[in-house]
């Protein structure tokens, strides 16, 4: 029976499974995950058609679900679907955008026309909507708090960790990027870090020259041989060798086993949060703070500002209500 995948009262359904799954080479899912730039993305976007399939057939593996099948009466019902359950904006555009990939990897393929392309990509149109950005801002005094534990331990841990607290916190950082982060995008002369973020682009984050210290010391450790900076160590508390780069929820584990010790609430992004929030506090501009952090947009820049929240709240407090006392 060849596979089959139709509406049936507003639900897409996968009628008849592939019997003979496609291959890789011609699996819309799998070329759309392969043209991803980043390995974050591909994680990313895995999981989007991950809940997209148990959707469409929850007892089917994503891989075999016939995405080449397609079409714009499926996608209209989908989106409905999808907006309707998952009401968050950003976790809905997500899910949007992996399936609009998975419909250009059809085109790509010839399992669909440029028409049918166009039009089942327009009733997959992004989500309305915003939220608040997710985290906090972390006051100086709870940075230092994070800093005096790592060195406080005086193992080998706590020198790569208080590496790690510079990139987060100086370089502001994304937890995947200071995973991916190699010992060649360190530039000492400059007191900068290069490397390739979201969307492949690359950046240069300058950092304070007082703070690279941390780095040499971690480099005294671990050798300028090329390779990821971070390293895993293993369970006896060596540097595991062949040198084993940290993962980005390898990072997040770090910051977290470090935040639990001192008793500070903090999550990787808080870190960039409150970077970008104090580039701003200390007179940098929009643009320049926008270049530092790699987003695409200046409005997503200005959602990490934690000024606008305080400021917010001391103006209603400060001007009261009819029922104050």
């Amino acid at each position: 029976m060849l596979p089959k995948i139709e509406v049936v009262e507003g639900e897409v359904r996968v009628l008849a499974a592939d019997p003979a799954a496609l291959a890789p080479s011609r699996n819309p899912a799998h070329v759309y995950l392969a043209s991803l730039a980043s390995g974050a993305s591909r994680t990313s976007m895995t999981s989007s058609l991950r809940t997209v399939a148990r959707i469409i057939a929850p007892a089917v593996p994503w891989a075999e679900v016939p995405w080449h099948l397609l079409r714009v009466e499926h996608a209209a019902a989908l989106r409905a679907r999808i907006v309707s359950s998952h009401p968050a904006p950003a976790t809905s555009s997500r899910l949007l955008a992996a399936l609009r990939g998975v419909l250009r990897a059809s085109w790509r393929l010839h399992y669909i026309t440029e028409d049918e392309r166009a039009r089942a990509a327009d009733a997959l149109h992004p989500a309305k909507g915003s939220r608040v950005v997710a985290g906090r801002y972390l006051k100086p005094s709870e940075v230092q708090q994070l800093f005096a534990v790592a060195t406080a331990d005086g193992s080998l841990l706590g020198v790569r960790n208080r590496a790690m607290l510079v990139l987060l916190f100086v370089g502001g950082l994304r937890r995947a990027e200071v995973a991916d982060l190699q010992t060649t995008g360190l530039d000492r002369g400059k007191y900068a870090v290069r490397l390739i973020g979201k969307g492949n682009k690359e950046r240069v984050v300058p950092l304070s020259p007082p703070t690279w210290v941390h780095l040499d010391a971690w480099l005294a450790v671990r050798g300028h041989e090329p390779g990821a900076l971070l390293a895993g160590f293993a369970p006896k508390g060596g540097l595991r060798q062949p040198l084993r780069p940290l993962t980005p929820h390898g990072v997040y584990k770090a910051l977290k086993t470090l935040a639990d010790r001192c008793g500070v609430e903090v999550s990787p992004h808080d870190a960039r949060r409150t970077r970008i929030t104090d580039l701003l506090s200390g007179g940098l501009d929009l643009s320049s703070t926008q270049r530092f952090a790699g987003h695409a947009n200046p409005a997503t820049t200005a959602t990490y500002d934690a000024r606008s929240e305080a400021k917010l709240a001391d103006d209603v407090t400060r001007i009261g209500t009819s029922l104050d006392g």
